[in-house]
């Protein structure tokens, strides 16, 4: 063991000594006070880095998936909003839908909407409409009633797969309206 001396008068101290003999002063044994502090901080600083990314595992999952359903909610709403567009474009064609969603702008829609997830207008390609004939009566053999316009369109693609939908959903037609899933 290497010899001690009193940090205030220099003296030379007996092993074990708690005090110096010729001043009086207390041995400190140990570490000294800032190498206790700087453990201590480098001790929370790994601790504080553990806990912020054991909260960032749990939190951006769910951030993610709040973001994908927003992101779904205003894709339905999109639909709905060319579903509108389109009947008040029947309105003023005879009952008629138009053969693509590009006739909605700018009279019935300023431009067709974008889905959110995908970042392009997802709709155009999917978009059918067709008419169908009137049934016939079976006695008398004549038709009654006039054709029926229909359409349906889709957001076409996997852009809602973080919400648990699948691919060409959500989809949207003149019959049942708005199909979430």
């Amino acid at each position: 063991m290497a010899e001690q001396f009193c940090k205030k008068c220099g003296e030379r101290l007996d092993p074990g000594a708690t005090t110096c003999p010729k001043c009086g002063a207390p041995v400190k044994k140990g570490m000294s006070t800032c190498a206790i502090v700087g453990i201590v901080l480098g001790v929370l600083f790994v601790v504080g880095i553990i806990v912020v990314g054991i909260l960032a595992a749990i939190m951006i999952p769910n951030f993610q998936r709040a973001r994908g359903q927003g992101q779904y909610v205003q894709c339905q709403s999109n639909c709905k909003n060319i579903g509108t567009a389109l009947e008040m474009y029947s309105t003023d064609n005879s009952g008629r839908y138009p053969d693509s969603l590009d006739k909605l702008s700018p009279d019935y829609l300023r431009v067709i909407p974008t889905c959110a997830a995908a970042g392009e207008n997802t709709y155009d390609k999917s978009y059918s409409s067709w008419n169908e004939e009137p049934k016939k009566k079976k006695k008398a053999g004549s038709s009654f009633g006039s054709s029926t316009s229909k359409y349906t369109f889709y957001c076409s693609g996997h852009y809602h797969k973080a919400v648990g939908v699948g691919a060409n959903y959500p989809q949207y037609n003149s019959t049942t309206g708005l199909v979430p899933r």
